[in-house]
């Protein structure tokens, strides 16, 4: 397992109602506990104390000193959530937060009644005939921009280059995060999923553009006895614009795990 350096008291969080079970939440890259505002709201009013930390490098907690990858993000999850003594019912991972969820859970089986994944990244593709001409693209510019007088326009055009490929999360990060943002996507979490048998809720939307329905599908096939709920007409961020579907179908299954302890 990894080992880390990183104050727990540098992560931020939001909090509400302690002394009820606990849903921890972990945010996508880019994103922060805020962005869950709504989520949090709804979930609380359901019964639930509802824990969502910003990721180190994100929102209000500091960045790492080195580059992180998924197994060190993990390890801060699990020493955050021992700091605080807490043993949630069921972890929601979204985008990025799905990798570092699904790792966590991999390292401390026992952590947790259950999992939702949304959105989730973390199964690795081979690379697209548009990303392949994207990277002969950036090799020339890097050239071409290099002209004096053309350097001025190298940022609006990288820009535009990672937004069409799919990788303007990329472009958005620098110094020790971008390296962190290789590292994290160089992880593929298939091998190994096949004895992964927490119970788990997949929930994805049929338009998402950032990670792929057949994703969905796949974590499906790879987690067995898992649940696959599919939003027509969300995307990418329908934690934050289908709020309410998503939070039923949420504290539906935090019902069910509660049950499910209940029942043992």
């Amino acid at each position: 397992m990894a080992t880390i350096q990183y104050p727990i008291s540098s992560t931020y969080y939001r909090r509400v109602q302690p002394n009820l079970p606990t849903v921890f939440i972990l945010h996508g890259w880019g994103s922060s506990s805020e962005r869950w505002t709504g989520v949090i709201e709804h979930l609380s009013r359901e019964g639930y104390d509802v824990l969502a930390p910003d990721l180190p490098g994100f929102g209000q907690s500091v960045p790492p000193s080195v580059p992180w990858n998924v197994e060190e993000y993990a390890v801060w999850a699990s020493q955050f959530l021992q700091s605080l003594d807490v043993h949630p019912l069921i972890v929601i991972g979204h985008s990025f937060g799905g990798r570092v969820a699904i790792r966590l859970l991999q390292q401390n089986p026992v952590l947790a009644r259950g999992l939702v994944l949304c959105a989730s990244s973390g199964l690795k593709h081979p690379k697209t005939l548009k990303q392949r001409l994207a990277t002969l693209v950036a090799k020339a510019g890097n050239l071409l921009f290099s002209i004096p007088g053309l350097s001025a326009l190298r940022n609006l055009a990288r820009r535009a280059l990672y937004r069409s490929i799919g990788e303007y999360d990329y472009y958005r990060t620098s110094g020790v995060m971008r390296e962190t943002f290789q590292l994290v996507n160089e992880h593929d979490l298939a091998p190994g999923l096949e004895t992964f048998t927490l119970p788990t809720l997949i929930i994805w939307g049929d338009q998402d553009q950032a990670t792929p329905l057949a994703d969905a599908h796949r974590f499906h096939a790879l987690i067995s006895g898992s649940r696959l709920e599919i939003l027509p007409g969300a995307g990418h961020r329908l934690p934050y614009e289908h709020t309410e579907t998503f939070c039923a179908l949420v504290a539906g299954f935090a019902k069910s795990m509660q049950s499910t302890q209940l029942d043992k």
